[in-house]
């Protein structure tokens, strides 16, 4: 459960092929002067229709749980507003399930025509993807959407890229054998296990 004055958030993840590391899909909150709006966004290039549950404590709501709504690839759908009442404690817990994913003729026609760099360039932002990464596919969609200039060094299509990838980890003093991908280096930083990902995207240049 959650107050509105008490930085506690917990969103339970359900559903086939969802998972909070995954990030696929992500839960923001907003909060306003009394007011508390959630969000779903999906990191993906496949639409998902998903079921979002809340309970709460004290506040007031503008929608019914279950909400029921499709969030499209690459975006985010307002889930429920929750109004406090004046000198009211107030609290709430969510979760949200995917009910189905389909695919866009998007992510298809990308995967038809993919291609990688084998080169860094230290003057633009540097993106290590793989195949299948439905987190790098929303941040190489969102990069060339905002026409933000980098350089993407898919390791599925040229295996060297991946022994790239991890001498930049190495120099970052990461010493895991696992990583969460994308890894993205730029501006004499590397950033890997990125927990929320539209977030650091929105904050380069």
């Amino acid at each position: 459960m959650r107050q509105l004055l008490v930085a506690v958030f917990n969103v339970i993840l359900l559903g086939f092929g969802f998972s909070q590391a995954s990030q696929d899909i992500e839960i923001i909150e907003e909060q306003g002067s009394n007011s508390v709006t959630l969000y779903g966004i999906n990191n993906t290039l496949a639409d998902s229709e998903v079921s979002f549950r809340f309970e709460t404590v004290g506040f007031v709501a503008d929608e019914n749980s279950p909400v029921k709504t499709t969030i499209g690839a690459k975006s985010k759908v307002k889930l429920v507003t929750l109004t406090a009442p004046a000198n009211t404690e107030c609290r709430y817990s969510s979760s949200i399930s995917i009910v189905k994913s389909t695919k866009s003729a998007d992510a298809a026609e990308r995967k038809a025509v993919m291609t990688t760099s084998t080169q860094m360039n230290l003057n633009k932002i540097n993106i290590f993807t793989r195949n299948g990464c439905g987190r790098c596919e929303y941040a190489v969609q969102y990069l060339t959407d905002n026409h933000i200039p980098f350089v993407e060094l898919n390791t599925s299509i040229h295996e060297p890229n991946n022994d790239m990838m991890w001498s930049e980890l190495e120099k970052a003093n990461y010493d895991k054998k696992n990583v969460q991908m994308p890894v993205i280096v730029t501006a004499g930083r590397t950033y890997y296990n990125i927990e929320s990902l539209p977030v650091l995207l929105k904050s380069l240049k």
